[in-house]
């Protein structure tokens, strides 16, 4: 039998197509080869690269300066997540197979793209446009929405859940924003193509329109609630608007739910960009995958209103990139959580670039005979006041 990384190659081939020779050159190796505009949810692969030497679990910890909390990691080893101290000791676990929502589902899509914690323990797991599922902390399903939900999702503070949805159309695969009800019901689809079409930034979609018109025009990655705190200073970062992150437009934009329309969008400064987020302070935080040469991955901070880089980090000697997937996230203390996905680690980074913190993943894919490193699609660093409340007593 083919293993997961082979099937999911495979399809990325006949599905995707790649950078030419030049471009291919520049990603430095066959996982890099694979364009990140050309991309599709079915290329996404279990594993990439080989274990570095160094060991794995947390082999970094500078107590002083990490921010503390825990972690919320999920591994494609298994379809599942973990909630881990800064130790990495594992405090809680969910697991689902996607055959338990989705029988005919393809094995190799057997693990979970994006898991959100909520309150008592209950979780959203997404697999990745297959499914969207809430199960409780027992790992019980709640719900389940089968079909194209993708990448990001979170619940508002009436209970609605908002996902991110995709849907096969006459000019290449459509987003959709969908919000569900408590047991998982569409209440409300918004078109992230039409919203973009009623506004200013129009012609940025017309352009790349013929290029994507086969593949994935937007391939979003991101859907955050905005609270409002900066809209003083830029009227579209209002409360209930929503930051997005169409990857394959390079773009981030914020989208007006009532209206249905894109009132904010920049590009220009990253390619292939995910998790883009506001900082306390107003600065745009995300993980720009291609970088400035295409070579390297790197950790922006912009101004979004002046587009002045406010700071940015590249690895330094961590030589850091992931074409695809990736993360940032602003901690308390004004540190950086940096997923590097593809390599299957995490880093905490201080504002003066010194490593505080950094967990390699233990988990291993056999691909044809060769381990590798299970890929890591997403980390999240919860505070260490989170309500822990529902774990057992023993933890």
């Amino acid at each position: 039998m083919r293993s997961p990384v082979l099937v999911l190659a495979l399809l990325a081939l006949c599905s995707c197509g790649g950078r030419n020779e030049g471009e291919a050159a520049a990603g430095g190796g066959d996982e890099e080869a694979l364009s990140p505009r050309r991309l599709e949810a079915l290329a996404y692969l279990a594993a990439y690269r080989e274990p570095r030497p160094g060991g794995s679990g947390v082999v970094r910890d500078d107590r002083e300066r990490r921010a503390p909390g825990f972690d919320l990691v999920v591994s494609s080893h298994r379809p599942g997540a973990v909630l881990m101290d800064a130790a990495g000791q594992v405090l809680h676990e969910w697991t689902l197979s996607l055959a338990a929502v989705v029988p005919d589902a393809p094995e190799a899509k057997d693990w979970w793209r994006r898991a959100v914690l909520l309150p008592g323990g209950d979780l959203l797991a997404i697999f990745d446009y297959q499914a969207l599922v809430r199960l409780d902390r027992d790992s019980q399903v709640v719900w389940a929405a089968v079909g194209g939900y993708h990448h990001d999702a979170f619940v508002d503070p009436e209970g609605r859940t908002w996902a991110l949805f995709s849907s096969p159309g006459a000019a290449g695969r459509q987003d959709f924003v969908r919000v569900l009800d408590e047991r998982g019901r569409m209440e409300r689809q918004i078109s992230i193509g039409a919203a973009l079409g009623r506004s200013p930034w129009a012609p940025l979609l017309r352009r790349r329109r013929k290029e994507m018109e086969k593949g994935d025009l937007f391939h979003t990655n991101t859907l955050v609630p905005l609270d409002g705190r900066h809209a003083a200073r830029l009227p579209a970062l209002a409360r209930g608007n929503l930051l997005i992150s169409p990857r394959n437009l390079d773009a981030v934009a914020v989208l007006d739910p009532a209206t249905e329309r894109v009132v904010w969008l920049l590009t220009g400064l990253w390619e292939a960009q995910h998790t883009p987020s506001l900082l306390p302070g107003g600065g745009l935080l995300l993980f720009d995958n291609r970088g400035p040469a295409g070579r390297r991955s790197r950790v922006l901070e912009v101004d979004p209103l002046t587009q002045e880089v406010l700071w940015s980090w590249d690895g330094g000697e961590e030589d850091l990139f992931s074409p695809v997937l990736g993360a940032a996230q602003g901690l308390v203390n004004g540190n950086v959580l940096v997923v590097d996905s593809v390599g299957g680690r995490v880093f905490e980074v201080a504002r003066d670039g010194a490593v505080v913190w950094e967990y390699r993943n233990p988990h291993r894919i056999e691909d044809e005979g060769r381990v590798k490193v299970a890929t890591l699609p997403h980390v999240e660093r919860l505070p260490a006041e989170a309500p822990l409340d529902w774990l057992p007593v023993s933890r």
